[in-house]
């Protein structure tokens, strides 16, 4: 059994970042991981608007869904990721801080990116 180095800030950071321009690029999936109606249209699933969640594990392997091309490493990261932004945000879950009502993309973009620029900064949650 081998284990995985705990993801850096740095790392965390990253993934961040890159969940947040791709949330921005394809809009807010309030619900579930990422739009099914858009997927049963025949949108691909990279193509679909996604919740935080969806967009932190696009940003580790590329679609918005843990997935059997996931590795264990690639999991703490998505956790790692999601576990800063709950603590920057003072939540209590990403899902439901996600999914609230009046939630806009805009203000899900902002969290990761402010909660990366902290991660970089070494500014605790």
């Amino acid at each position: 059994m081998t284990t995985a180095t705990e993801p850096t800030d740095a790392e965390i950071a990253g993934v961040l970042e890159k969940a947040a321009a791709h949330l921005e690029r394809v809009g807010l999936n309030k619900g579930y991981l990422y739009s099914e109606n858009e997927a049963d249209k025949g949108t691909p699933l990279v193509d679909c608007p996604v919740c935080a969640w969806g967009a932190i594990y696009y940003a580790v392997h590329g679609e918005p869904r843990w997935s059997s091309i996931g590795t264990d490493a690639d999991f703490q990261l998505a956790q790692a990721a999601g576990s800063a932004v709950v603590a920057h945000l003072h939540a209590q879950t990403l899902v439901n801080w996600s999914a609230a009502k009046g939630r806009q993309k805009r203000q899900v973009a902002k969290a990761l990116r402010d909660t990366a620029t902290a991660l970089r900064a070494g500014v605790a949650a």
